[in-house]
């Protein structure tokens, strides 16, 4: 599932912006985790562990650094609407 489809799926099954940031992790963490297994399955020479610890540790730099600040500031309607304009460009990405 792409991730305009998650969150289309999880912003209809819940309200609240902590639950729909959760649900979304996890459906993440499922297919990052599932990603890695093939890949480590069928080609261990093709993983690039320092590669990968690099941009693991990247990602939660930002997190921590940047995305948690914006999280924790947007109220409840904020991110709604962030959402709402969010799925609104993607769908007028797929008509154009």
């Amino acid at each position: 599932m792409g991730g305009a489809l998650l969150t289309v799926l999880m912003t209809s099954l819940h309200a609240d912006k902590m639950a729909i940031r959760t649900h979304i992790a996890a459906a993440y963490l499922i297919l990052a985790g599932t990603q890695l297994l093939a890949l480590i399955a069928i080609d261990r020479a093709s993983l690039d562990a320092a590669r990968t610890m690099l941009l693991l540790a990247l990602t939660a730099v930002t997190y921590l650094t940047i995305g948690q600040r914006v999280f924790a500031w947007a109220s409840q309607v904020v991110y709604h609407h962030a959402v709402t304009a969010f799925i609104l460009v993607l769908a007028l990405m797929l008509l154009l």
